[in-house]
């Protein structure tokens, strides 16, 4: 079971990569645009490739770190924290009532892009505050 510690740092990494927008329409069009709940572009694997002490697999069931969070429990965790989990649908091509199976993705979320100045400098910010809020 993750504790609540690696958790708060999850959704606090979680919070540092990401940036919330209200103009949901455009995270759905923009396929880079678009934080997924699962998969190699959620915000697990981001932390994974990031922190990869902090994580424990699925398939793994001992994890170098005591407490280290699941994907399971980081998403329960983010959803408990204001995140919502809706499915991003588009319609099948020549139809007008059938609709694709969808992912679940994270509404009204985006990843800060790196490529913007402005958003780059406020990944830099966030991530160097990071140690100070969660020392050791």
């Amino acid at each position: 079971q993750a504790s609540q510690l690696n958790l708060h740092f999850a959704a606090a990494f979680a919070n540092a990569v990401t940036v919330r927008s209200e103009d949901s329409k455009l995270n759905n069009e923009i396929p880079s645009h678009i934080v997924k709940c699962r998969g190699p572009t959620s915000i697990f694997s981001a932390l994974k490739i990031c922190i990869p002490g902090i994580v424990r697999l699925s398939h793994d069931s001992t994890s170098v770190l005591k407490g280290a969070v699941s994907e399971i429990e980081l998403n329960k965790f983010l959803a408990r924290s204001g995140y919502i989990a809706s499915r991003c649908r588009k319609r099948l091509k020549g139809t007008r009532d059938k609709w694709t199976k969808g992912i679940q993705c994270w509404k009204c979320i985006r990843w800060l892009d790196p490529r913007n100045p402005g958003e780059l400098r406020q990944l830099k910010t966030r991530f160097a505050e990071l140690p100070g809020r969660f020392p050791g």
